[in-house]
C-alpha cells in the first residue's frame, strides 16, 4: 500500500514538472529521442538520426540515456532518462521519437509533434496491446491508451503491421509506411557488417555464428533456455568442419540477467551488441522460440529454427500467436537433439519456397527511414 502511494505521488510531481516547464518556449529545432527507455544510441532513433542530420544542420538532438558514460556522436546531447533536465527537454523540445510508449506522467503541448516509431517494422508473432490487454497491467494499458493519444504519427514497415495497429493499438490517427530494415542487398555493406560483427567478438574470419535470440517470460525464468550449447557446436563442427560460435542474445527486459548464462571462448553474449539485425544478417542459423526477430532472419534470407520446450505453458499462460508456428517457414524442436538433426539435415528448397510465400503475406513497404526524416523535417521548418 506505501509502495503504491508514493508511485502516485511520483507520477504527480512528473505531471506538475510537465506543465511547469510550459513557461519557457518550444525550441523548434529541437528533436528528443528515447530508445527502449534509455537504451543507448542505436535502433530505428539513429537511422532517423543520421538521415536527419543530413538534411538539417541547424538540429538540437537530445537522447535520452540510462547510462552517464554513454557515447554518443557529434551534434548529440545525452540527457539522463530520468532526471529533472529530461522532463525540460522533452517539454520544450518540438518534436518528440520514441520506439516504446512513453509512461501515463508524460504531457505533450499542442504544437509538439510526437513520432512513435516503435520497435521493428514488420510483423508480430505474440499477441500485444490491445489483442493482450487482459495480460497486462492496468498502468501499462492507460499508458498505451495515453501515448496513442499523444502520438501525432506511428508507423508500420508492412501491411500485416499496418493492419494490427488499426486494429489493435488504439490510435487513429495518421500511419506512415515506412520500413526500418536496413538494406542487405548491397554486397559491400554486407561484407562491412560482418568485419565489424567479427571484430566487435574478436572471431576467427572464417568462423560461423550461430545467434540463439529468445523472448522472455514474465517471471523472467532462464530455465526454458535450456539448449546443450557445447552439444550443438560439437556436432556441427564434426558434421560440417570449421569454427562455430553461438551467440546468445537476451531480450532487452531481461538482458541484465545476461550473467547467468556461462559463456565461453566459443558461447557467447550478444545482448550488449547494439544492432540485433546485424548479428542476424552474419549468422548461418538462427534460433529464437517466440521472438519477432524470426520475421528479420526471413526476410534476409538466414536460417531460422524454433526451439521451445516450454511451448504449452507459454501460450497457456503467457500469450497468444498471431501465427501458427506449424505453418511459418522455421521447423519446431522442443529438445537439443532435435535441434541438432534440423540443423544438420537442414531442408533449404523447402524452406525458402514457404519463406518467400510469406514474405508476400507480410508486404514490406519499400519507403525507408530517410522518406520518415524527410517528413520529420517537414514538421521543423513549417513550424
Amino acid at each position: 500500500m506505501l509502495k503504491r502511494f508514493f508511485g502516485q505521488i511520483k507520477i504527480y510531481a512528473v505531471v506538475m514538472l510537465f506543465y511547469l516547464f510550459r513557461v519557457f518556449p518550444i525550441k523548434k529545432n529541437k528533436i528528443v529521442i528515447s530508445n527502449f527507455a534509455g537504451r543507448g544510441y542505436g535502433n530505428e532513433g539513429k537511422q532517423l538520426v543520421e538521415n536527419l542530420q543530413a538534411l538539417n544542420k541547424n538540429l538540437d538532438i537530445v537522447w535520452l540515456c540510462t547510462k552517464k558514460d554513454e557515447k554518443f556522436p557529434k551534434g548529440i546531447r545525452a540527457v539522463k532518462s530520468v532526471s529533472i533536465k529530461s522532463i525540460y527537454e522533452q517539454a520544450t523540445a518540438r518534436v518528440w521519437i520514441d520506439n516504446r510508449r512513453k509512461d501515463l506522467d508524460v504531457r505533450k503541448r499542442k504544437k509538439q509533434y510526437y513520432v512513435q516509431v516503435w520497435h521493428g517494422s514488420g510483423p508480430c508473432l505474440k499477441y500485444i496491446e490491445a489483442d493482450a490487454a487482459d495480460m497486462m497491467t492496468k498502468h501499462y494499458v492507460l499508458s498505451a491508451k495515453n501515448d496513442s493519444k499523444m502520438a501525432n504519427l506511428m508507423t508500420s514497415g508492412c501491411e500485416w503491421r499496418t493492419g494490427l495497429i488499426k486494429r489493435s493499438y488504439w490510435y487513429s490517427g495518421e500511419i506512415f509506411r515506412c520500413d526500418f530494415d536496413k538494406d542487405f542487398s548491397n554486397d559491400e555493406q554486407v561484407q562491412k557488417i560482418r568485419q565489424t560483427v567479427y571484430k566487435y567478438f574478436n572471431f576467427d574470419p572464417n568462423g560461423k555464428i550461430i545467434l540463439y535470440a529468445p523472448t522472455f517470460r514474465n517471471n523472467f525464468n532462464l530455465e526454458c533456455y535450456d539448449i546443450d550449447y557445447e552439444k550443438v557446436l560439437q556436432e556441427l563442427s564434426d558434421k560440417f568442419g570449421g569454427k562455430w560460435y553461438f551467440i546468445i542474445r537476451l531480450h532487452p527486459n531481461i538482458s541484465h540477467l545476461n550473467d547467468k548464462i556461462k559463456y565461453s571462448s566459443q558461447i557467447i553474449n550478444g545482448s550488449l551488441y547494439s544492432d540485433v539485425e546485424d548479428l542476424i544478417s552474419c549468422s548461418e542459423y538462427f534460433i529464437t522460440d517466440f521472438s519477432g526477430c524470426m520475421f528479420d532472419a526471413y526476410k534476409l534470407g538466414v536460417k531460422v529454427i524454433l526451439y521451445a520446450s516450454d511451448f504449452e505453458s507459454y501460450v497457456s499462460s503467457e500469450r497468444n500467436l498471431y501465427f501458427d508456428l506449424k505453418q511459418l517457414p522455421a521447423e519446431f524442436t522442443d529438445s537439443t537433439d532435435k535441434l541438432i538433426g534440423v540443423m544438420k539435415d537442414f531442408n533449404l528448397d523447402a524452406y525458402e519456397q514457404k519463406r518467400k510465400e510469406l514474405l508476400d503475406l507480410i508486404g514490406y513497404y519499400k519507403q525507408g527511414p530517410i522518406d520518415l526524416a524527410k517528413r520529420i523535417n517537414d514538421e521543423i521548418l513549417k513550424s
